[in-house]
């Protein structure tokens, strides 16, 4: 407690589109995050961020959707009390208090979570990368989304991307027709290069039936498709599909915690995971849900929902500690509007909150080797995209 936690700030920030990608109508509140920021008593600051999504959540009601106003909820009138009591040099255990307080609510977990590690991490003088247990390695591999586009227009963003930013893996947001989807496969399959990675997301989109699940996979096999990300709504439509195909069946909405991997496993529904630090509550989480997968022989993949720099330096650190990372991720590079460090690859803003920090080179971004998230928030930035007036609790 020799430094105890002084003040709490959040703020929703709206950050403008670079297009549109639009996904089951989720477009526009991705437009809208948390920003959070912990300052303690001797100056240290630690930042997070939620971008919450009321219409997204996990397989068959487990996991529930939130938003900006219930995390900032969350935030100042339950856990900041709790809080400036706390010692902040043991995250996982403040963690699992503010657990005690509240059921649920990852994405707010994660945010006060991820500014606490970033304390941690600027004391110890070490990145989280390290303290978490890495590097296994030294930059992530990028697998850019293409949204609910036309066919045209994907496959031009899909070759602008590569002969641009050297990209070479895609995620192609699908799930609301199978015929559009297996067809799109087709157009990209034929006309890009060979070699690249395409990834299928449905979203839950192909529905519970089993003889069905089996003759959509099937189909996207036939059409070059490399992996199918969350084919199904339910554990046993998962394990139809993983039956029906011999490409790689990814949990998302299926897959948010450790325990999940367990249920999977046991149900030998999938082959792969994909880790969100949103989705575990935080990034030891994340870690323990990564680790789980390794020993369960499955590859990962670290995603998310398009945060800023803030978010996704979480999302970064934790992606190099872990161990079977090797799928493509689908993650951000983030990009200020005055330094731009790809032109499409992994560009889904116009501008970002962070200056520095990141570094991208042919299709793999690089983060600094440098104290907590190793970023530099541009507090300007904050204040221009500022969508409501901060909201700050002291003891």
């Amino acid at each position: 407690m020799s430094d105890p936690l002084a003040e709490v700030q959040t703020v929703i920030c709206a950050i403008p589109k670079r297009r549109d990608w639009t996904q089951h109508g989720i477009a526009k509140t991705l437009e809208h995050r948390v920003i959070l920021r912990l300052i303690t008593k001797h100056g240290v600051e630690g930042w997070g961020e939620a971008t919450a999504l009321a219409q997204w959540g996990g397989i068959e009601g487990r996991y529930y959707g939130e938003t900006p106003t219930t995390v900032t909820h969350i935030i100042h009138d339950l856990f900041a009390p709790a809080l400036f009591e706390c010692d902040l040099r043991a995250p996982r255990v403040v963690m699992e208090m503010l657990d005690s307080l509240i059921v649920g609510h990852p994405y707010a977990k994660a945010t006060v979570e991820m500014a606490l590690q970033d304390i941690r991490g600027k004391r110890c003088g070490e990145p989280l990368f390290r303290l978490l247990g890495g590097p296994y390695r030294s930059a992530i591999r990028i697998g850019h989304m293409l949204g609910m586009m036309q066919a045209d227009e994907a496959l031009d963003e899909a070759q602008r991307s590569i002969e641009t930013d050297g990209i070479s893996a895609f995620q192609i947001k699908g799930g609301t027709d199978p015929a559009r989807d297996v067809a799109l496969i087709e157009r990209l399959r034929s006309a890009l290069p060979a070699g690249i990675f395409l990834r299928l997301d449905a979203n839950k989109g192909y529905g519970r039936i089993a003889k069905d699940l089996a003759g959509i996979v099937q189909r996207l096999e036939a059409a070059g498709i490399d992996a199918i990300e969350q084919p199904a709504a339910t554990v046993e439509g998962m394990r139809a599909c993983r039956e029906a195909t011999t490409v790689p069946i990814i949990a998302d909405e299926g897959c948010w915690s450790a325990r999940d991997v367990l249920e999977l496993r046991d149900a030998r529904a999938i082959d792969a995971v994909s880790v969100y630090v949103a989705k575990a509550g935080g990034m030891e989480h994340a870690t323990d849900v990564a680790r789980m997968a390794a020993l369960a022989g499955y590859r990962c993949d670290i995603n998310g929902s398009l945060e800023t720099g803030i978010g996704n330096a979480a999302s970064m650190h934790t992606a190099l500690a872990a161990e079977t990372l090797t799928l493509p991720s689908i993650i951000p590079v983030p990009s200020a509007a005055n330094h731009l460090l790809t032109q499409y690859a992994g560009r889904y803003w116009e501008d970002d909150l962070v200056q520095g920090g990141y570094s991208y080179r042919e299709g793999y971004l690089y983060i600094a080797d440098a104290p907590g998230l190793g970023i530099q928030v541009d507090k300007k930035k904050v204040a221009t995209y500022a969508a409501n007036k901060p909201r700050t609790s002291r003891p």
